[in-house]
């Protein structure tokens, strides 16, 4: 890459056989849900799949993440209910190594009266090796809610339950549905990978996971098959400089 990243509108498919074997350290990648419904955004709307295309994605991802994670690469893909279970089946038979799951819990959003209101994504985590690139000292800290202890300090690392404001700061908010915080995918760039790593999203929607990479020094290609989405990306990774804010508010 000429620049510090390149973003295309493709199929994530044609977008994994533009990537050479062995080059990309993390993928984290937030697919469509499969809801079957319009996804309305303030300023962009966009129309869902249903899951079992969403399960059709996750097989080409976890096929081509083998192929082009580098040895101690990862791969973090954010699901809901809807697919998580399958997916992790069906990246589990791709050969890729099972890790963690982190359970991202958020209060806002509509509430459910037909059954039990989901308030959480999972962000599963698998690498292309049982080893793989892990830097504890970039783990996010937060304040203890409970008491301090005679052998626990006042603040901890975060653990596998996050509890991130699901609300966007104004600098974030591009107006398109369902876009993800900076909170949720800068400490993935800063725990698996290093300045000038590779980081590639085939879903990247509102450009999240690029604008956390070229704030922390990687390297980022990214793929939508919408236009919308490409644009709205390359114009928040153009004006990335003037954005000073990577972390949102964390609650411990």
């Amino acid at each position: 890459m000429s620049k510090q990243w390149h973003v295309q509108q493709s199929t994530a498919e044609q977008l994994y056989e533009q990537t050479p074997d062995e080059t990309v350290q993390l993928i984290w990648t937030d697919p469509p849900f499969g809801t079957g419904q319009l996804q309305v955004g303030s300023a962009h709307s966009y129309r869902d799949g249903t899951v079992a295309d969403t399960l059709a994605l996750i097989d080409q991802l976890g096929a081509s993440a083998a192929r082009i994670l580098n040895p101690s690469g990862v791969l973090a893909v954010c699901l809901d209910y809807r697919a998580v279970h399958e997916a992790y089946a069906i990246l589990k038979s791709s050969g890729l190594h099972y890790q963690r799951e982190i359970i991202w819990h958020f209060e806002l959003g509509a509430t459910s009266r037909k059954w039990w209101t989901n308030k959480h994504n999972t962000i599963l985590l698998f690498s292309r090796n049982e080893t793989a690139a892990f830097d504890h000292d970039a783990v996010p800290t937060v304040l203890r809610k409970e008491p301090k202890g005679k052998y626990n300090s006042a603040e901890r690392k975060v653990n596998s339950v996050w509890n991130y404001t699901f609300g966007l700061t104004d600098r974030e908010r591009v107006g398109r549905a369902n876009q993800k915080p900076l909170s949720i995918v800068s400490p993935f760039v800063s725990v698996h990978t290093r300045p000038g790593d590779i980081i590639l999203d085939p879903f990247m929607g509102s450009g999240t996971t690029g604008v956390a990479a070229t704030k922390l020094g990687r390297r980022f290609i990214g793929a939508d098959i919408d236009a919308a989405a490409v644009e709205i990306t390359t114009r928040r990774l153009e004006g990335v400089e003037h954005d000073d804010e990577v972390w949102a508010h964390v609650q411990g």
